[in-house]
């Protein structure tokens, strides 16, 4: 019917849209709806209204046109774009990557310090690093005798076993069993 009246296409259109819920019914796009209700409202008579929704027509697709070559123009940039976002983050990666292994190292560094001062000197270290919690310390480094406590300040004894406190099990627990008998 299109095609042979238009205009009685139109009148057709119009009864449907008053008796049908469905936003794609009579037309392909709801789109198309919504502006045939709008015309239909304003217009004078059904060849009016099909002069103007066929102007709105065309003017919806060669917008949609200019769209999609807007589109596919942007799509060599943005394909840029992604390059520049991809290797902007391995260069971030790559710096993680690099304070993580400084990180680990400065850590290995201190342990080993920490392994070759005595005793005494090594829990003084930890009862006072204010900036590390105790899972950053070994379990090796809990590793000392009943006389290597007594060797301890009171204070010293005291934060010690305040770090200590949360352990239920495992050798930082040995030491504050035997920091508290010492207490």
């Amino acid at each position: 019917m299109e095609d042979s009246n238009r205009v009685g296409a139109m009148e057709l259109a119009a009864w449907i849209v008053d008796h049908s819920n469905n936003d794609y019914i009579p037309f392909p796009m709801c789109k198309i709806r919504h502006a045939f209700e709008g015309i239909k409202r304003t217009a004078g008579s059904w060849a009016e209204c099909r002069e103007a929704l066929d102007r709105w027509c065309a003017d919806e697709w060669g917008r949609q046109q200019r769209v999609a070559d807007e589109k596919a123009s942007q799509a060599p940039e943005s394909e840029r774009r992604r390059q520049i976002r991809s290797s902007v983050g391995a260069r971030v990666d790559a710096e993680r990557s690099e304070i993580q292994h400084a990180r680990a190292s400065a850590r290995e560094k201190l342990l080993a310090a920490l392994r070759a001062l005595p005793v005494r000197n090594r829990l003084e270290h930890i009862a006072w690093d204010d900036t590390r919690s105790l899972s950053f310390y070994p379990a090796d480094l809990a590793a000392c005798t009943a006389e290597d406590v007594k060797q301890l300040d009171p204070v010293t004894t005291q934060r010690l076993v305040a770090k200590l406190r949360e352990r239920k099990n495992g050798p930082w627990q040995k030491l504050a069993k035997r920091l508290r008998l010492t207490t």
